[in-house]
């Protein structure tokens, strides 16, 4: 039979509904406890771990069984007792013991990455963590990168274990990048061709001497830029120099002379004609046999005339 009042709904037993049924007033008994009526009682039969006349009290199983063997300390933990690792031993290692008493199979390989140790504690498959790891199962690599400043002048930060190192530059080193190279120095062949090497902060500068150009100096000036072969010549750039190839009948460095041994050769007979490529002057090569300035003269005929010339004189 159920009475209702304007607070509770209980029950109310025995031959002449004397009894009132408080287990079903309120559940008295706490943390899991079984309640049994009794004449206008009750009685609580508590679950493993607690105690008191409602189950409201932890039993404090370091204090009753003592169960933790060489040296280990006791943890109590509020309710539980047979499925919670009691015992701190003096070594955390992965031979830990359930009481420090009787090896444990390792759990670590099984529930924790990167070198982590399994302890087992209030239900929850726990990790020790190695420095420069985190998560439940010290799965994640704890990023350094953000717990520092940053690389300087560009550099680009990358993560490792616990560290991290800073991807430079060329022209920067150092451990956050903060350092400037000394290129010169680094390379003394840097600058190429006779080029002097000047550092400067994050770079360097090469002096290059005439007819070279380029970073480097490793560039030929290219002397035919500002240089016009006339009549038809064309330009061959050198090094330090141009060279102008000129059609046939004109001469001089940029072909602006008349070549006379090719339009109207004034050397006589087999004489060879040479043309004076600065000033236009012609030159010949006079054969055995002849003499003058084109070659025209027998040197027979010359030598005889100075002959009758040198006779006269002594007359």
């Amino acid at each position: 039979m159920f009475l209702i009042s304007k607070f509770f709904k209980f029950k109310v037993v025995g031959e002449h509904c004397q009894y009132i049924n408080y287990c079903i007033v309120g559940e008295p008994c706490l943390n899991g406890g079984t309640c049994v009526p009794e004449e206008n009682n009750y009685k609580c039969f508590c679950s493993s771990g607690f105690t008191g006349h409602d189950c409201q009290d932890d039993f404090d199983e370091c204090q009753e069984h003592h169960p933790c063997l060489n040296g280990g300390t006791c943890l109590n933990s509020f309710g539980f007792y047979e499925y919670v690792k009691l015992c701190r031993c003096l070594s955390l290692s992965i031979d830990e013991r359930d009481d420090c008493g009787e090896l444990v199979y390792d759990q670590s390989a099984r529930f924790c990455h990167n070198g982590g140790v399994y302890v087992p504690f209030l239900r929850t498959h726990n990790c020790l963590c190695n420095e420069g790891f985190t998560g439940r199962m010290c799965e994640v690599n704890i990023d350094d990168c953000q717990r520092f400043d940053g690389c300087e002048h560009g550099g680009t930060c990358v993560d490792g274990v616990n560290s991290f190192f800073c991807l430079c530059s060329p022209a920067f080193t150092g451990r956050v990048c903060e350092l400037d190279v000394d290129e010169c120095e680094l390379d003394p062949g840097l600058c190429q061709n006779d080029g002097t090497c000047y550092n400067k902060f994050g770079d360097f500068e090469c002096a290059c001497v005439a007819t070279w150009e380029g970073r480097y100096c490793e560039l030929n000036v290219d002397d035919c830029r500002d240089v016009i072969c006339t009549n038809g010549g064309s330009c061959h750039d050198l090094i330090g120099q141009f060279e102008c190839e000129c059609p046939s009948g004109f001469t001089g460095m940029i072909c602006h002379l008349r070549d006379w041994c090719v339009y109207d050769n004034p050397c006589y007979g087999d004489a060879l004609c040479s043309m004076d490529p600065v000033f236009g002057d012609y030159h010949c090569t006079c054969s055995t046999y002849y003499a003058g300035v084109n070659c025209s003269e027998p040197r027979w005929l010359k030598n005889a005339s100075l002959s009758v010339e040198n006779r006269l004189m002594f007359l």
